[in-house]
């Protein structure tokens, strides 16, 4: 079944999208501070829109990342196709919090 769902999503939903954005929380065992980031990307103008969403996003803190591990993974496919891909972690530690929910 996981195999189905990453072909539909590499196959049908990421060839329509513009912008990719992962959300993200700690669920009920880890507490993020709310932050978005995107990654540094060989093709420069890809990477500076990237960039331009994580501004927009507005989130309290932002951070610039370096795949270590791209093989198979949601984001990769999504640069690979040319599509603007940022990810968030949005607090955690169980049920949505008053600070976290307007960004």
């Amino acid at each position: 079944v996981t195999q189905k769902i990453a072909d539909y999503f590499q196959r049908e939903l990421l060839p329509r999208a513009d912008i990719v954005f992962d959300f993200h929380s700690g669920g009920r065992t880890l507490d993020f501070v709310p932050f978005c980031a995107a990654h540094t990307l060989p093709d420069k103008a890809q990477e500076q829109k990237a960039f331009a969403a994580v501004a927009a996003f507005s989130a309290p803190f932002s951070m610039r990342m370096t795949e270590i591990d791209a093989i198979g993974m949601y984001d990769t496919a999504a640069e690979e196709m040319g599509k603007v891909f940022v990810t968030t972690e949005l607090g955690g530690g169980g049920p949505s919090r008053a600070e976290t929910v307007p960004i």
